[in-house]
């Protein structure tokens, strides 16, 4: 239940929570454990919340409401895992570790949120020609893209300006298992301490070594603390929750040749008059986004199936 601030608690960030209990941040700067009053209370890294001291613990009474709600869905559920999100940092790697489909999936989330996106490109020391093209199709669809390399040091000086930015509260960084991503939030915050993914040999994809979102602290030059909130290692991100409209709007190149289709309730799929899938034959718009595009609505309708 969202509610606004109670003038009697205390307003308090969440860093990291479980089933009952959660790290929060607090206007004085100092973080505290704090037990959350119910099992229906929600919350998330970047969520702000009441919370008040009741025979010597810390409790979160309640959420605040949030001006953005990053969401994933899984096994039937959909789950909240940031909220308030200033910034979103999608993770990726060159090929073999390219996840055309979560960075799909979450730009899709983003848009929908208005939660402006930067692709990161990690792991361009072992090399960017396999991966061009595709990078080269993120930049002409709009992405903001950042080419690093966390181990040699590239880009991160850079990375480390964006995040110096005064209007951000929370930053979240978010990818799949293996692209890099703790070893690029060590070298922004050496005291997280995250643990670093080992790239399976076998497979190309690495093993997940975090398991709940977490809210590093990051110190900018003038002192003022950004959340960085760190994502689990996230191989699907499920997007169940979202109607055909919304993943529509969630792939920019797709709204807007949408538009010129014969029928305004064109799902882009089967239709043989269909402006969409000229363009996907005319190589006007990328194949796999198209693909991310019919997975989603085909996720979508499966869920609907069984409500």
């Amino acid at each position: 239940m969202e509610s606004k601030a109670n003038t009697n608690s205390e307003v308090a960030v969440i860093l990291s929570a479980s089933r009952r209990a959660a790290l929060v941040l607090r206007a004085t700067g100092a973080q505290s454990s704090a037990h959350l009053s119910s099992h229906a209370l929600d919350v998330a890294v970047g969520d702000k919340v009441e919370v008040s001291e009741e025979g010597g613990k810390l409790i979160v009474a309640r959420r605040c409401e949030s001006k953005n709600i990053l969401m994933r869905s899984y096994f039937g559920q959909t789950r909240r895992i940031a909220a308030n999100v200033d910034h979103l940092f999608i993770g990726a790697a060159v090929a073999p570790l390219f996840n055309t489909a979560f960075v799909d999936r979450i730009a899709a989330a983003a848009i929908l949120e208005e939660i402006p996106f930067t692709l990161i490109v990690n792991k361009v020391d072992l090399g960017v020609d396999s991966t061009r093209e595709l990078v080269q199709m993120y930049g002409r669809i709009g992405f903001d893209i950042l080419h690093v390399s966390a181990t040699r040091g590239d880009g991160i000086e850079v990375l480390r300006e964006r995040l110096n930015d005064i209007n951000l509260e929370v930053a979240v960084i978010a990818g799949v298992s293996g692209v890099g991503k703790s070893t690029i939030v060590n070298s922004l915050i050496p005291a997280a301490a995250a643990r670093v993914n080992t790239v399976s040999r076998k497979t190309g994809q690495g093993r997940q070594t975090t398991s709940q979102p977490f809210g590093h602290l990051f110190l900018r030059n003038n002192n003022i603390p950004l959340i960085l909130a760190d994502l689990p290692g996230i191989q699907r991100f499920g997007t169940a929750h979202l109607d055909l409209p919304q993943i529509v709007y969630g792939f920019a190149e797709i709204l807007a040749v949408a538009r010129s289709c014969q029928f305004g309730d064109c799902s882009h799929l089967e239709e043989e008059e269909c402006a969409v899938k000229r363009a996907v034959e005319a190589g006007e718009i990328s194949f796999s986004r198209y693909q991310s595009y019919i997975e989603m609505c085909a996720e979508s309708a499966e869920a609907r199936n069984y409500d």
